[in-house]
């Protein structure tokens, strides 16, 4: 089987919150890799003010052997319908 792992956070805070509250992410995909995508988030309190934005590096892996894998085809297809065509931080 696979399994996923995170290996990049790039991570901008951008204004306060508060406990409790409620927050909106977004996320959407940015790039597809051989063996990974590249992600980015925005996250919004309930008003809409921006919160803080990340982009993140995620990796395919083989759980047998812990190595990357690179996505099928299928995978590819799937993973390209939630393409974003520029960046949800600007």
């Amino acid at each position: 089987g696979c399994a996923f792992a995170l290996v990049r956070l790039e991570l901008d805070l951008m204004a306060e919150l508060f406990w409790p509250g409620h927050v909106d992410v977004g996320t959407g995909i940015m790039e597809i890799g051989r063996s990974s995508m590249t992600l980015e988030q925005l996250v919004c309190k309930e008003d809409g003010t921006p919160v803080a934005r990340a982009r993140t590096v995620i990796v395919q892996l083989n759980q047998t052997i812990r190595k990357s894998q690179p996505f099928s085809a299928e995978a590819r297809q799937r993973l390209a319908r939630h393409m974003m065509s520029r960046s949800p931080q600007g």
